[in-house]
């Protein structure tokens, strides 16, 4: 019978999550521990660095000056769309499962745009001095709504929502509390009608 060395065993145990988003995974998680935050819990106020497309070409650029006016301040915060169904999105620029998601947030995201009961939110857990990629990622990968920058794992609104996965996708209620967690894009389609 062969031997297998320790060392295999405790390195394939400690590297086998990293490796789960290259075989298909449908997402990519964190080592800490965390309760996912429940429905019909109030939703914690956040505070995030907002990021803009960052355009590569002259067209573009128009397009994301004006953008850029649209955009009330460079924070966003929960409290800015009280009484509106808040859609947020927990998701990185490095995580397969969350780019294989794109498409239907984009559908989601042209369903949504002109009713003003929504909002859809994405929640970055780049690396805060990531901006600057992230908008040219945004741009390039034409992602128009609303981006906030958390900056990693280990940040406030990461453990508040108790988020240990992504993506992770939460619908807030009018009233401020959660009403979804991970639900189906059909899911949220309904609230629309």
């Amino acid at each position: 019978m062969p031997r297998f060395p320790r060392r295999s065993v405790f390195f394939t145990l400690l590297f086998l999550p990293l490796a789960a988003p290259l075989w298909g995974s449908n997402s990519c998680f964190s080592f800490r521990s965390a309760s996912l935050i429940e429905v019909g819990q109030p939703a914690p106020e956040f505070e995030l660095k907002r990021v803009l497309p960052i355009a590569s070409s002259e067209a573009k650029e128009l397009k994301a000056k004006k953008i850029e006016k649209e955009a009330k301040a460079d924070t966003v915060k929960l409290s800015d769309f009280e009484g509106k169904y808040v859609i947020l999105d927990f998701w990185a620029t490095w995580c397969g499962p969350c780019l294989r998601k794109l498409p239907e947030l984009k559908a989601l995201h042209s369903k949504i745009k002109n009713d003003t009961r929504f909002v859809l939110i994405g929640v970055s857990l780049d690396d805060a001095k990531d901006e600057k990629m992230l908008g040219k990622f945004l741009a390039k990968r034409e992602m128009p709504w609303i981006h906030g920058l958390a900056g990693g794992w280990e940040t406030e609104i990461v453990r508040e929502y108790g988020v240990s996965a992504i993506p992770t996708v939460l619908v807030i209620g009018p009233d401020g509390k959660i009403l979804l967690v991970n639900p189906e894009v059909q899911a949220i389609e309904k609230l629309m009608e």
